[in-house]
């Protein structure tokens, strides 16, 4: 009776083992399967995000901002109101922390024009507003200033028609 008894456990152990490696070979081959899905997805899903953002991009929304900025047919505050637009619209799209620098006029523009985690152009390198060092300009061809209240909301602000900072006809957006 003993020996039948270590027989059978012997033959259960081995059963046992015999199972686990089976599962585990084939938890393996599922594993390398969900793993090679996985990286398929997740290419694809990223292909599928930056398509998106170029549609955002392209879409006339996006458009509109330069379009318009500057235009004399709207009222010199419409700028301020169209460039920050533009970088909630910026910020909306490349989506990290410290993605607006907050040093200034030039990096801002630099970020807008592709300098970005996106590579995303949101401001042309060529526009009638910017200056040849680079910078935003308002109406009256004078750089914007640009004051962080906060890592995600600047207040912008124009020197206005006198081209003198701090003057009662500066023009402002928080």
């Amino acid at each position: 009776m003993n020996k039948k008894v270590v027989i059978l456990s012997s033959f259960a152990l081995i059963t046992t083992i015999c199972v686990a490696f089976f599962l585990q070979k084939n938890n393996r081959k599922s594993a390398i399967a969900d793993n090679e899905l996985l990286q398929q997805t997740t290419k694809s899903t990223t292909q599928e995000s930056s398509n998106k953002i170029d549609d955002l991009l392209q879409s006339p929304p996006a458009t509109q901002f330069i379009e318009n900025y500057g235009s004399t047919k709207s009222p010199p505050i419409n700028d301020l109101i169209i460039l920050n637009d533009l970088l909630g619209f910026y910020t909306g799209i490349v989506k990290y922390p410290g993605s607006l620098p907050t040093t200034g006029n030039a990096d801002i523009v630099e970020a807008l024009q592709g300098n970005n985690a996106h590579r995303k152009i949101f401001f042309p390198p060529k526009h009638s507003h910017l200056s040849p060092e680079g910078l935003l300009l308002d109406r009256w061809k004078q750089p914007l200033y640009f004051h962080f209240i906060s890592a995600q909301n600047p207040e912008i602000r124009s020197a206005g028609p006198d081209q003198l900072f701090w003057t009662d006809d500066d023009l402002f957006i928080k």
